[in-house]
């Protein structure tokens, strides 16, 4: 059997390609499902609406209710938190039941696209990039494909609408407290961008040394009996684990900056909570 690992090519070097260049080539695959879509957002949307609600009830019971020292007031206050708060959990059901459908068909379709293309491909490929190398990669970066519409899209969405809801809120309640929060929200902001941006490539990286090990340990389980044969297990063990050294460093370097990043933005949240006691009291 013949095993072959061109050392000579590293994914991480594979061309960038900018997001809306990647979301444009995905788009066929889901645009049979823009209705779909569309109630996932509508369902969303009720869903914020009604975790938005929650704490307007409360103000409520704490401001009204509770001095006028009024039983039944905050016992349908109660009822009607009670009520939102289901209301909201139902429609974030129901829309994460449709998105991960749509998610796993967007992926079906894509792997079966791949694979057609895969078979096309000619032996030259085939021996210049290990089978295991492209299985991993067409499994790995399929289901982040999945991810994508099933999880990250409508969880940014999910924010988006938050952060906006939660500034209107706020500007009808105080506008004054809401002008220092957004002054302390723009640099953060600003700070987010390029953190951000590295934290990509860093998962870049990480990915195509998961891809490779996962190749590698693909192609010498498949080819154990010819590496017992040879007396070339022990090669192959050496291979494997500086493999796995190379991953561990690059996840940790991307690890250490992903959880520094939002530990940072933590301290920046306690920070912004001890302003806003502040400006209020004053």
């Amino acid at each position: 059997m013949h095993i072959h690992f061109d050392d000579t090519h590293d994914d991480s070097s594979i061309r960038k390609t900018s997001t809306f260049s990647v979301l444009r080539k995905i788009y066929p695959f889901l645009k049979p499902h823009k209705r779909a879509f569309a109630i996932a957002t509508v369902l969303l949307f009720l869903s914020v609406a009604g975790e938005l609600a929650g704490p307007l009830i409360l103000r409520m019971v704490i401001d009204t209710a509770i001095p006028d020292k009024s039983v039944r007031d905050i016992v349908l206050y109660s009822l009607l938190f009670a009520g939102t708060f289901s209301f909201a959990m139902v429609m974030s059901y129901l829309q994460v039941m449709i998105t991960t459908k749509v998610g796993l068909s967007v992926v079906r379709d894509l792997k079966e696209k791949v694979f057609r293309h895969m078979l096309s491909l000619s032996l030259s490929f085939f021996d210049r990039n290990p089978t295991g190398k492209l299985m991993a990669r067409v499994e790995s970066d399929s289901e982040r494909v999945k991810m994508l519409f099933s999880d990250v899209s409508m969880a940014l969405l999910r924010n988006v609408m938050m952060v906006f809801g939660t500034l209107g809120i706020l500007f009808a309640a105080d506008a004054e407290i809401t002008k220092w929060i957004i002054l302390l929200l723009l640099p953060v902001a600003l700070a987010t961008v390029p953190v951000l941006k590295k934290m990509r490539k860093l998962y870049r990286i990480v990915r195509s040394a998961y891809a490779r090990i996962s190749g590698f340990i693909a192609e010498y389980v498949r080819s154990v009996p010819v590496l017992q044969v040879f007396g070339a297990t022990g090669m192959a063990t050496r291979r494997i684990h500086v493999e796995g050294k190379h991953f561990l460093s690059r996840e940790v370097h991307a690890y250490f900056w992903e959880y520094g990043f939002w530990s940072f933005l933590g301290s920046c949240e306690i920070l912004a909570v001890i302003v806003i006691l502040l400006s209020g009291r004053a």
